[in-house]
């Protein structure tokens, strides 16, 4: 059972659209938690146990690539999905490797 969820998006208005759309979901009722790059997603994570983390690719600081690389590195990761509107292939494809 998803308990936690992190939304991470540098674009403030998809954000806070994923994070609606999740809340008026009807078999959902967790507790969801924001970050808008893959840094302070990083220091969220140090600091709570979260079930489920929905990243961008592209983002400022720290992008999703590396973002999921690090929350494949730790003890028990949280489960990833990817969203992105980015259109280069190979980019997508690298952070699906």
């Amino acid at each position: 059972m998803i308990e936690k969820i992190l939304v991470v998006d540098d674009d403030f208005l998809i954000r806070k659209w994923l994070c609606l759309l999740i809340q008026q979901s009807r078999k959902c009722h967790a507790e969801i938690l924001q970050a808008d790059n893959g840094q302070k997603a990083l220091e969220l994570l140090d600091k709570e146990t979260v079930d489920l983390v929905i990243t961008d690719i592209k983002m400022p600081l720290i992008d999703g690539v590396d973002l999921v690389r690090q929350i494949q590195k730790m003890e028990v990761p949280p489960q990833i999905a990817v969203l992105s509107a980015y259109d280069d292939y190979s980019y997508v494809r690298s952070t699906l490797k």
